[in-house]
């Protein structure tokens, strides 16, 4: 009797944290801006909890043409000393405006600011 190795094609991915999703286009937020955020939602919760952001591309301002906003979504259900947090809102945030780019407003600090009350 022969016995062959078995092998794993890939390594088990095994989460116990929050399922975290961020979506933007690469041109408001950077690939590694997106992984890094992810890695810290998975940093909160429990299996069963759930993190979602999401960033619309630019469009104007229907009040003022020479405003370029984005809608930004933030939805998450979080457990946190056996109470539920669930969120589910959308915010237009204006992002450019007369040319000049508002970076308090930018998508990274939008959701810098999202994880900061989340690991509060």
């Amino acid at each position: 009797m022969s016995i062959s190795k078995i092998g794993i094609s890939a390594p088990l991915k095994t989460n116990f944290k929050a399922h975290t999703t961020i979506t933007a286009p690469e041109s408001l937020l950077s690939k590694e801006n997106k992984e890094y955020f992810e890695e810290i939602g998975a940093k909160i919760g429990i299996d069963s909890d759930v993190i979602e952001i999401s960033v619309s591309d630019l469009f104007d301002s229907k009040i003022d043409p020479s405003v370029k906003m984005y809608k930004a979504r933030k939805k998450y259900s979080i457990t946190n000393d056996n109470n539920v947090i669930s969120v589910d809102n959308s915010i237009d945030i204006p992002y450019i405006k007369r040319g000049e780019l508002v970076e308090k407003n930018s998508p990274k600090n939008y959701i810098k600011n999202i994880f900061d009350r989340l690991l509060k």
